[in-house]
């Protein structure tokens, strides 16, 4: 089969084509199926040939003047004369008519003109006759060639964001209550897996994706014995977003973290319980500030954040 390309999507590496051409029985494609392809970048043009160096005799060379001149007759050859006294002894043929003469002069312009118009038509056909003949049949259900074709672009081309985040981070480990409000930063990575899931218009569209981070943070004090507690969480998190536009999305999150305790000064009757799992679930919101920045907001259960992201 031949195709003529319509759209190229580089993100998902795929195309979208049209069948212009069928050269043997098979009439679909079989899905999940992968086929030999080749794409026609040119045509291949053959060079022209070699003409061999035409010979040119120059005009004024004199062997070429003297058989000009040897081809004039002369007026005084017994030829010249026995052929003008033939002419002479001929009859008169007498006034020709003036109808008869435009008649004729007419007559014979139109047949010229029809014979010129016949010669004129005969290569043409013969020509179209041969390229149908040379060009393989074309299916009769595809249509004509000017195709009006409604593209939806993807509202958000990038698949990947790093962040930086920085804010207030809830410790509540082993599935315990809301806990405490620690200030910390976070530096996290996402990547979408699938995009246009449920809205694929050209106003929305959405994105189903996964984000791994870690999260650093102090806990002081906590039991009131001069204690710190140093905290070195990792989470990772599905997260839905609905794309509005390039420059605003809304996003809903949702995982498991665990606290891990990198160190413990003074610690007190809360240093068992710091440490361990626990669920994180909340809404994010991100505003593109620039072809490929964007500055996000999460609010949930576990932590009160904002921060600065970049995409690709």
């Amino acid at each position: 089969m031949a195709f003529r390309v319509l759209k190229n999507d580089r993100f998902k590496k795929q195309f979208v084509g049209k069948r212009v051409r069928r050269y043997d029985q098979t009439n679909e494609l079989k899905i999940d199926q992968a086929y030999p392809s080749i794409e026609k970048l040119a045509d291949v043009l053959l060079p022209p040939p070699n003409e061999a160096p035409s010979t040119v005799t120059d005009q004024n060379s004199p062997a070429l003047t003297d058989q000009k001149l040897s081809s004039i007759p002369d007026s005084s050859s017994p030829t010249s004369t026995s052929n003008s006294q033939d002419t002479s002894d001929l009859p008169d043929p007498g006034p020709v008519p003036e109808n008869s003469a435009k008649s004729d002069k007419k007559q014979t312009t139109g047949d010229l003109e029809s014979e010129n118009r016949e010669s004129e038509k005969e290569p043409s056909n013969s020509l179209e006759k041969k390229d149908k003949a040379s060009l393989p049949e074309e299916d009769e259900d595809e249509g004509s060639d000017q195709l009006e074709i409604d593209e939806t672009s993807r509202i958000e081309p990038f698949n990947n964001v790093l962040s930086i985040s920085t804010g207030y981070f809830t410790n509540a480990s082993n599935f315990s209550g809301l806990g405490v409000l620690n200030n910390g930063f976070s530096i996290s990575f996402a990547h979408s897996l699938i995009s246009e899931m449920l809205f694929r218009s050209k106003t929305s569209q959405d994105s189903l994706g996964i984000e791994l981070g870690g999260i650093y943070y102090r806990i002081i004090n906590k039991d009131g014995g001069n204690d710190i507690y140093s905290m070195l969480p990792f989470y990772g998190e599905l997260t839905y977003q609905i794309h509005f536009s390039q420059a605003f999305a809304l996003g809903l999150y949702g995982g498991i973290q665990y606290n891990y305790m990198t160190s413990a000064t003074n610690p007190g009757a809360s240093l068992s319980s710091l440490q361990g799992p626990q669920v994180n679930a909340g809404l994010g919101v991100f505003f593109g500030i620039g072809p490929q920045w964007l500055l996000r907001a999460d609010v949930g259960w576990d932590r009160i954040t904002g921060g600065l992201g970049i995409k690709w």
